[in-house]
């Protein structure tokens, strides 16, 4: 699904026409947090989250934070749902090589560290701790009340910030932002605030009497392929939940983007698919390239035909995301 464009809109018709459905979300979302007590597992919890639905790049936040972990020394496991997974309560030892019909995004975070998928957080967090955990982060999950976190980072994409400020589906907030944000103990702003996130957060600081702290975070494209790609003509595809922010991101490292072909969110490729996209890039003389999320999905034959854009999310204030993290790390 594609998200509507009046999402984005302060002044909307449509908007204001759903604003009461969104109330009612935003109702049950409330009650929901409220009524449930939180689990407390044997092993310490970082959740990432987000309020705003699509991708804010939470995945590439977890999969920093396990680098940070991992120079610490931790012994860390993720928690992933498994959005679409056949399968649950199953453990993938690093470097599980894709299966169809669990979450891609699962294997992504296996590539760093061992990986649970559990959309019933209670049981993932204790088949992790059975395994030797001992720090869980989870990806997603800041509105699910069954498990306790120790600590709860909200991922922002600086582009899009809240968009209008709304509940769905007036809007793509999960919550509303005054509820969700007295959760959080920090938040990740990624790329440049072009949306006033940073001035209302000082806002709210100051109605809260309690200040948010914020860590700035940029995402990193390959190097060494931006320079392979350098002037020859793209066939970019994905899908992802912003098809958007990867074409804007080779477009901003100024690399040609003849024709794109965006797929539904966590799509599963056809082999017929597949050999269209290849003959398309041989007949118009283009070079497909694509995302690690998609890559992940796809079969060995056909991945050595395609150029993969890596990405790596890096902090501009790693020490400060040390001082927040002391009390997990000791």
């Amino acid at each position: 699904m594609k998200a509507p464009s009046f999402w984005q809109k302060k002044k909307s018709v449509l908007s204001v026409l759903l604003a009461p459905m969104g109330y009612l979300y935003a109702r049950a979302t409330k009650r929901r947090l409220e009524k449930n007590e939180p689990f407390r597992a044997g092993l310490k919890v970082v959740c990432v989250g987000n309020l705003a639905v699509g991708g804010t790049g939470k995945t590439p936040v977890c999969l920093a934070l396990g680098d940070f972990f991992h120079k610490q020394g931790q012994n860390f496991f993720y928690l992933n749902h498994g959005y679409r997974s056949k399968e649950q309560n199953i453990l993938l030892p690093k470097g599980s090589v894709y299966r169809e019909g669990l979450s891609d995004e699962a294997f992504i975070l296996a590539s760093k560290a061992p990986t649970v998928i559990a959309k019933n957080r209670k049981e993932g967090a204790l088949l992790a701790q059975k395994s030797g955990a001992k720090l869980l982060i989870m990806d997603d999950g800041f509105q699910n009340p069954s498990l306790y976190k120790d600590f709860s980072f909200l991922v922002v994409d600086g582009e899009k910030g809240f968009g209008n400020g709304r509940v769905l589906p007036a809007g793509p907030l999960r919550e509303p932002v005054r509820e969700g944000i007295q959760r959080a103990q920090a938040v990740i702003l990624i790329g440049q605030d072009k949306t006033g996130v940073l001035p209302f957060l000082e806002n709210m600081e100051k109605k809260r009497g309690q200040k948010l702290p914020v860590l700035k975070a940029e995402i990193r494209p390959d190097e060494i392929l931006i320079r392979e790609l350098k002037g020859k003509p793209l066939l970019a595809f994905c899908g992802i939940g912003r098809p958007e922010k990867f074409y804007n991101m080779l477009k901003k490292e100024e690399l040609t983007v003849s024709k794109t072909i965006s797929f539904p969110d966590h799509h599963l490729y056809k082999e017929k698919e597949l050999s269209n996209l290849l003959s398309l890039a041989k007949q118009e003389g283009l070079i497909p390239v694509t995302t690690r999320k998609d890559a992940v999905k796809l079969p060995p034959s056909f991945r050595e035909k395609i150029k993969i854009m890596d990405i790596e999310l890096v902090f501009k204030n790693e020490a400060k995301l040390k001082e927040l993290m002391r009390d997990l790390i000791q």
